[in-house]
């Protein structure tokens, strides 16, 4: 019997200790409101499709930024550091968007929407795979990015997601959902 929306949702959040009882909650009133009604997932998609052709046809005035070696600039007080550097076009985004790959994580739980914004921070000052964030902890660079980083839209790509020995080695696994 191929699982729901909604059962991977109460397995992926039961699996991640931080979350609370109430995003549980919205997540799963979420992918049931996904599981019933397909078109909006459809409309999100159409959406970013949109907004990504916009962007290629206007790509001639664009720049594109490697955040891993853009200028960068200190922000005070991240979790228990004094500081830590972010690429300075990343602090001055009006908005970012993080399209995310549903899938598990063996440290996390599952890797959804937050744990991309490891990506913001610049490899070319601590290294891949951002060490400095996992010296922190994962729980607690996921909130401090989520702080910092609080203008954000996520995007998460379940259609194939990844069950078992996540991020890198587990197994597809179909889900049928776009969130």
């Amino acid at each position: 019997m191929p699982r729901t929306a909604t059962s991977i949702s109460r397995a992926w959040g039961t699996a991640a200790s931080t979350t609370t009882f109430r995003s549980k909650l919205a997540a799963s009133w979420i992918a049931k409101l996904l599981h019933r009604f397909k078109w909006i997932g459809y409309l999100g998609l159409a959406i970013v499709l949109y907004v990504a052709g916009h962007m290629v046809w206007e790509g001639a005035r664009m720049v594109f930024i490697d955040l891993n070696r853009d200028d960068v600039s200190a922000v005070q007080g991240f979790a228990d550091r004094k500081e830590l550097y972010f690429p300075n076009a990343a602090l001055r985004a009006d908005l970012i968007v993080s399209l995310a790959k549903m899938k598990t994580h063996h440290w996390a739980g599952a890797t959804l929407s937050m744990k991309n914004y490891f990506g913001l921070v610049p490899g070319s000052v601590y290294g891949w795979p951002k060490n400095e964030l996992h010296y922190i902890g994962i729980p607690k660079a996921i909130v401090e990015l989520s702080r910092v980083f609080h203008r954000s839209f996520a995007i998460v790509d379940g259609i194939i997601g990844m069950e078992g020995n996540g991020p890198i080695q587990g197994t597809p696994k179909p889900v049928g959902v776009m969130a």
